[in-house]
């Protein structure tokens, strides 16, 4: 495991990697200071951080960690973009663990998880994913390759407005109103090739 040493106000940055008995130390810390101790790597540190002052005695920062791993995967869609995808990881009693963002090229990673079963479940409002959800048990590493497929519900009424003489009309108001909902209502003007 990689810790960090910060000293609070001063821009003091060290960094060590723990032993084989997952013992580590800083030396040379300036006294009387106080310092943000935090760990990084493949697992998960609890507490998260220690903020100790260092006297002549020195300072103790202990942590329990246990392992973490990630899980990653894309959406292809068929329609529709990444933007505003979600994919949630959640554990038994439908907690939810975490939540990601898809990024532009549609793939997603997930935090440092704790090995478990999780529940991988793609959202968007107005998009269906295939499979709906995907259930992953982490054990000692990491998981690829978690791929779902996308396509929104949404599809768009094309048309044109001409006249007579078959030119496109531009700047004319054409309203969708949907017959099950009177109360679904949009509009939109056409170009300038009447589109």
């Amino acid at each position: 495991a990689v810790l960090s040493t910060f000293s609070i106000g001063t821009p003091v940055q060290r960094s060590a990697t723990t032993g084989a008995g997952g013992t580590y130390e800083f030396r040379d810390l300036p006294l009387e200071r106080d310092y943000r101790i935090s760990g990084s790597g493949s697992f998960i540190f609890r507490p998260a951080s220690h903020t100790v002052s260092v006297a002549s005695a020195g300072a103790t920062a202990n942590f329990t960690v246990e392992p973490a791993h990630r899980i990653s995967g894309q959406i292809s869609l068929s329609h529709g973009t990444a933007a505003g995808i979600e994919v949630l990881f959640i554990t038994g009693n439908d907690f939810v663990a975490a939540g990601v963002p898809v990024d532009a090229q549609r793939r997603f990673l997930s935090p440092l998880l704790r090995d478990a079963t999780y529940t991988v479940l793609p959202q968007k409002t107005g998009y269906t994913f295939e499979p709906a959800s995907a259930e992953i048990t982490l054990s000692n590493a990491d998981v690829s390759s978690v791929n779902f497929t996308g396509d929104t519900t949404f599809r768009s009424i094309l048309g044109s407005v001409i006249n007579t003489l078959d030119a496109g009309v531009s700047d004319a108001t054409v309203h969708a109103i949907r017959e099950d909902d009177p109360q679904f209502f949009r509009s939109v003007t056409t170009s300038e090739a009447g589109s």
